[in-house]
């Protein structure tokens, strides 16, 4: 922290381990950042439910791992919904996690899809009721909720591995892929994630992640006025590209996820530089602070 002074940090599976020792580190991590800096980090964990648990895939922590949407709303429908996010929400404050990275917002009905485990697996009505029921659950709990994978993941190959192109019409998007991220914007979602995707209809050249004409559309279309996450920039359709985390800022993120250290200098020198303005970084930071004081990171 004192080489790298992150904004916040997440958390895998592998880090949590431990019972005891991952509720003393959370505890020490934030401690520590309140100490030195004034303002504490974001602490986050994908705890989707489903595949894609980090901590309640430990019985310290839960009996049995959160259920995926789909497994979800099967047994309980929209109230079990509701109970799930509440507790889920609950059990991560408790441990000093202060932000998820769900609900996932993508639509998809087909279970060959990469992205279908991990979605309500319904129509943009039904996904968008599943969002707005758990945006609003988890601002019950005062914890920050993460809508992903701007603008929508639908078919699209895993981006893990590689580049994947999204070739469908802007009519898709804004008849179906949007309305789940317009619900759980306007239910007080605080933050959004953006895709690897290329979505040829935006942008013919960049991924989402990195694409202003992508946030644009999250900025002016759905105005949205919260935080923009890139997802991780270490994943094979980012990692290669040439100065990827100066056209993330470039871009308009607020948020910069990766797992490695590479990216804090080469944007530090680029505002040293002048190559990114001060008033582009203050931008960001004032979305930043204005999270962290309501959600009670600083005083």
């Amino acid at each position: 922290f004192t080489a790298y002074p992150v904004g916040g940090l997440i958390y895998f599976s592998d880090n949590l381990e431990d019972a005891p020792q991952t509720v003393s580190m959370l505890s020490t991590m934030q401690d520590y950042a309140q100490e030195t800096t004034g303002v504490g980090l974001f602490l986050s964990v994908d705890e989707e439910g489903g595949t894609v648990v980090r901590v309640s895939k430990y019985p310290a922590f839960r009996d049995t791992p959160f259920l995926s949407p789909q497994e979800l709303y099967a047994q309980g429908g929209w109230d079990g919904v509701y109970q799930e996010t509440i507790e889920k929400g609950n059990l991560l404050k408790s441990l000093g996690i202060n932000l998820c990275l769900a609900p996932v917002a993508d639509i998809s009905n087909n279970p060959n899809d990469y992205i279908y485990e991990r979605t309500f697996g319904g129509s943009a009505e039904d996904t968008s009721q599943f969002i707005e029921i758990s945006t609003k659950a988890y601002r019950e709990t005062n914890i920050g909720c993460t809508l992903k994978h701007f603008p929508g993941y639908a078919s699209n190959l895993n981006t893990h591995n590689g580049s994947s192109v999204d070739n469908r019409e802007k009519s898709q998007f804004y008849g179906n892929d949007l309305k789940p991220f317009q619900t759980g914007i306007d239910a007080g979602a605080p933050v959004v994630m953006v895709n690897h995707n290329i979505v040829s209809c935006f942008d013919a050249e960049n991924p989402a992640s990195i694409s202003p004409e992508v946030h644009s559309v999250l900025r002016k279309d759905l105005h949205f006025s919260g935080l923009i996450c890139t997802d991780s920039l270490d994943m094979g359709a980012t990692k290669n590209i040439t100065d990827v985390y100066l056209k993330a800022v470039d871009a308009g993120n607020d948020l910069i996820a990766t797992c490695e250290t590479a990216g804090y200098p080469i944007v530090l020198q680029a505002v040293n530089t002048g190559r990114i303005s001060e008033n582009r970084v203050n931008e960001s930071v004032i979305r930043i602070l204005a999270y962290k004081l309501y959600y009670g990171l600083m005083s």
